[in-house]
């Protein structure tokens, strides 16, 4: 868990000469001890080592969720055209400071959406020659924080009464005013469920339906207005197209065990623009509610329709998260046992025998973990998450996992001082099984850095004109 580093011992000094307040503030007894406090984060890692997770006067929130503005401002610094960056929090928005001549807003905000969570990527930038410094030479984020929060997405006004009726469904839903039509609905802090609903209220104000997978092909207001103005509109699907890619065989993920797909488009961004990736979200998220008798093969035979009215043959590439990881091996059998080529399946941290995260008991954390640690959403999209949840872990309870003869590529998350099957259960199940370990838990499989090693490992596996 994380806390604040205090130091103690013979060497902590008196106090502040002159400034009693701040001494009593900062200079504190714990357990009879006398401790400075550092300000510094820190947790104790399994091995006994300490981690520094940077300055908790640094932190801030941001629509719920805690942010560390010096992780985005060393992925900035990394980019080759930026020599300084600082990012700092107005009236709860990010605001990205950088001093870049050669890189544009677009630019570096694409370098970011690459590598982080967007709820991370700043809404405003500020372009300067050198950044304001303290006295003592640091950032000067008072000055910075000063300068306000102007933002060039706000200025782009409605151009027409359908723009103007989203901008009123974006803001109804995320609280957020104002909002400009280039915001992004994830990027202000929208998440799958909420996705759903506004795709719902989309149908209910203009008579249309919006097939889900619109909003993650383009997530903006002027986006989906482009959508509606379209003749027609194709049906939903729980297919839905994360990255349109070129033409190498496309991917095809299914969801973890609350039915969300949103932990898949980091992945998705980070395998290239060269090959589609789909993901398929549990139809009971629009309303379509699971039958108490389903079953992994029920759930594997439903998204294989789907899957062959985007590539009606093979080759098929196959993966899954956690719960997503069962029905992706369920459906590369069936598929193999057709006589179709399944060249690849991926899983993510998926157990054959037991899931860890299956306790009944924990339905709550599971639906948390869909829909984004730190979040404060509305009851009811814990309520349709938890169902969910609840019919896929009686599903996991009546299965039973059976030999599979293809090419397997396992990622098992793996935590120092934890002893278990490296295989995670499918070793005397498949005999061209191959396993990565993956230094992070189940939960962080997905996020950085742990995403960047799978997803590294995914295109170096599918290298040879897959």
């Amino acid at each position: 868990m994380p806390g604040e580093l205090l130091i103690s011992g013979a060497r902590v000094a008196v106090g502040y000469i002159g400034q009693p307040e701040t001494t009593a503030e900062r200079f504190v007894v714990r357990d009879g001890v006398r401790c400075y406090r550092s300000g510094d984060l820190g947790r104790f890692r399994p091995d006994g080592s300490l981690e520094l997770l940077g300055r908790l006067d640094d932190q801030v929130k941001i629509r719920g969720v805690r942010v560390e503005p010096t992780e985005i401002e060393a992925v900035l610094t990394a980019h080759p055209g930026v020599s300084a960056a600082a990012v700092v929090a107005v009236e709860g928005n990010l605001v990205a400071h950088v001093c870049a001549a050669q890189s544009s807003e677009d630019e570096l905000r694409r370098f970011l959406v690459a590598r982080l969570p967007e709820a991370l990527v700043p809404r405003a930038w500020a372009f300067h020659r050198e950044l304001p410094k303290t006295t003592s030479g640091k950032i000067d984020r008072r000055a910075l924080i000063a300068n306000g929060f102007t933002r060039s997405a706000a200025a782009v006004a409605p151009r027409d009464e359908t723009e103007r009726e989203l901008l009123s469904l974006f803001e109804q839903l995320l609280s957020i005013r104002p909002i400009g039509i280039s915001d992004g609905f994830f990027q202000l802090g929208g998440h799958s469920l909420l996705a759903v609903e506004l795709m719902a209220r989309i149908e209910k104000q203009f008579s249309r339906r919006v097939p889900l997978e619109a909003i993650f092909q383009g997530d903006t207001v002027a986006d989906l207005a482009a959508r509606l103005r379209e003749p027609s509109l194709m049906q939903s699907s729980p297919l839905v197209l994360l990255e349109r890619g070129g033409e190498r065989t496309p991917f095809f993920f299914v969801h973890p065990v609350g039915g969300t797909i949103l932990q898949y488009r980091a992945l998705a961004r980070r395998l290239g623009k060269e090959r589609p990736f789909y993901a398929l979200q549990s139809p009971a998220l629009e309303g379509n509610p699971l039958s108490d008798d389903i079953t992994i093969e029920v759930l594997s035979r439903s998204y294989l329709d789907a899957v062959r009215t985007a590539v009606p043959k093979g080759p098929y590439l196959l993966g899954g998260w956690s719960f997503g990881g069962l029905v992706a091996a369920e459906m590369a059998r069936a598929l193999r046992h057709a006589g179709e080529e399944v060249p690849l399946v991926a899983l993510l941290d998926s157990h054959a025998q037991s899931d860890p995260y299956a306790d009944p008991n924990e339905l709550a954390a599971l639906a948390a973990w869909e829909l984004g640690d730190g979040q404060s959403w509305p009851h009811r999209h814990f309520a349709t998450v938890e169902r969910i949840v609840h019919a896929h872990l009686r599903a996991v309870r009546r299965w039973t996992p059976k030999p599979y003869d293809g090419r397997t590529l396992l990622f098992a998350a793996h935590q120092h001082g934890v002893v278990r099957d490296a295989t995670l259960g499918w070793g005397s199940l498949m005999p061209q099984l191959s396993v990565i370990e993956v230094e992070a838990d189940h939960f962080s499989l997905l996020r950085e850095p742990a995403i960047h090693l799978v997803a590294e490992k995914l295109r170096a596996a599918l290298e040879g004109g897959l």
